[in-house]
């Protein structure tokens, strides 16, 4: 049985970001809920690096170091079952072949592509 997944939008990134690599509390029961099951390996958490890049812009303007912050962000694999989705070639081919036409926010878009990426069965694709 496949471990569940949660992806993580922009807020939520910052909910989760600020709970385990600021040590800030939550009053957020879903964040928390998410960080335990994380933790305990119950739950995959994906997070897409522009959010978190976006989280590490807010920290930087309100003046804070953020190559130890960045540091934490990543070892958080280390620690939980947690994945950063890099916005790397095979995501941008991915979004570009899936992105739908529509009214929404790029924002949801985006969560929406990479939680369709993330189920993704990247063996079977054919390589040229």
């Amino acid at each position: 049985m496949p471990i569940e997944k949660h992806i993580l939008n922009k807020n939520d990134t910052r909910a989760f970001l600020e709970a385990t690599c600021l040590d800030l509390s939550s009053s957020d029961l879903t964040i928390n809920t998410i960080i335990e099951d994380a933790q305990s390996w119950q739950k995959e958490v994906h997070c897409l690096s522009l959010f978190a890049a976006i989280f590490l812009e807010r920290q930087s303007h309100e003046g804070g170091n953020c190559q130890p912050l960045v540091d934490r962000i990543y070892g958080l694999e280390d620690k939980m079952c947690f994945s950063m989705n890099e916005c790397d070639p095979d995501f941008v081919e991915y979004l570009l072949r899936n992105i739908r036409e529509s009214g929404l926010p790029m924002e949801e878009i985006l969560t929406d592509i990479l939680t369709r990426y993330s189920n993704y069965d990247r063996s079977k694709t054919i390589r040229m």
